[in-house]
This record gives structure tokens, sequence and C-alpha cells, in this order.
């Protein structure tokens, strides 16, 4: 039997274009949007230098208004999550600020891993402070 078209779950069309771009040129463009996914699809692949390239792509993406968020959806990936969680500490005063923290507070498990790794005290006022 022969089949016409391959199926590639879990994967956007956009996401697999550039892993084969990268495959086959050792180029990439990765944005926010594409980061879990290209790491996911380089972790399966074990192409270790892609995956090294998320990594560094993940720095060079974070922002204030988008940590919280990209740290929910980095945290099933402990490479990727490592680098969230140190930037949010080392800018947790004003990422606590944003509406992205909304993510966070829906997983309490990674709010606690942010506080307890860091140098986050209370003050005597009260706040979280470093």
């Amino acid at each position: 039997s022969t089949q016409d078209t391959i199926t590639i779950s879990n994967t956007r069309f956009g996401v697999f274009q550039k892993f084969l771009r990268y495959f086959y040129t050792d180029n990439v463009n990765v944005d926010a949007d594409d980061l879990v996914e290209l790491y996911r699809l380089a972790d399966m692949h074990q192409l270790p230098v892609l995956k090294e390239r998320c990594v560094l792509s993940c720095w060079e993406l974070l922002s204030v208004e988008n940590a919280a968020r990209m740290l929910c959806e980095t945290s099933d990936y402990t490479e990727l999550k490592q680098v969230c969680i140190q930037f949010v500490q080392s800018n947790f005063q004003k990422v606590s600020k944003t509406n992205g923290m909304e993510h966070l507070y829906g997983r309490i498990d990674l709010l606690k891993e942010v506080i307890e790794g860091s140098k986050l005290v209370r003050s005597s006022e009260g706040d979280l402070s470093d």
C-alpha cells in the first residue's frame, strides 16, 4: 500500500519547515512562538546543536513581559525551564507586576521553584524583594 501523505503530529507545519531547513542548511531562525516545538524536535531527533541554539535563543527572546508565560511553556524541558527561572528570579520585581504572572498563578510548582531558588526575602513591609 502506498500513502500520499505523511502525518506528523504535535508539530505545526511552519515549525517542521524550520526544523527541515536547519537539518539541511544548519541555519535556523528561532522565535518565541516556535521555541518549545523546535526544541522538542531537536531533542526527539538527538540534535544537540539545535537544542543549544534554542537555549541561546531563549535567553535572547526573554523579556519582562513574556518571562512568566515562557516559563510555563518551557516547563517540560529542563534546560529551557532553567533559563526562564533564572531570568524571572533576576527580574522578579518587574516580572511580578506584569499580566504574564497570571500564567504562573496556575502553576504553583513553578512559582515555588522560582521563589525557593532565588534570593528573594520578605522585607519588613511584607513585599518580596531581592
